[in-house]
């Protein structure tokens, strides 16, 4: 069970095409800024096989494991505003979900603050 790991170069070259909206509104004493943004990655190599071996065999490792969805498609959406409050408060709310391959993730960002 003492595996040992061959080194291994792995390269990664990503392209990124996306959009950000957003527009400011004044409501009273408070500014909101709506915001959505889109994001469409493409990994554009594939990475090496891994070699492995028992770590008391010497030489060469005669095992591999191959590498599988190294490239893919990601998407990412996100949708938040952001609020200007009197005495200088803001508030940031965002939520955000993250998809590609049989990969998803949620994010929720809530972010207070005061200047002083």
């Amino acid at each position: 069970m003492d595996l040992r790991f061959d080194s291994r170069n792995v390269r990664s070259l990503t392209g990124t095409l996306g959009a950000r909206l957003e527009t400011e509104r004044r409501y009273g004493g408070v500014t909101m800024t709506p915001r959505l943004r889109f994001e469409w990655n493409h990994e554009l190599q594939d990475a090496a096989a891994q070699r492995l071996d028992y770590a008391d065999i010497p030489g060469q490792a005669l095992y591999s494991i191959s590498t599988f969805g190294w490239s893919r498609n990601q998407y990412q959406l996100s949708l938040g505003t952001r609020m200007v409050l009197p005495r200088n408060w803001t508030v940031d709310l965002e939520g955000g979900f993250r998809g590609g391959g049989q990969e998803t993730a949620g994010t929720l960002r809530i972010l207070v603050g005061k200047e002083f």
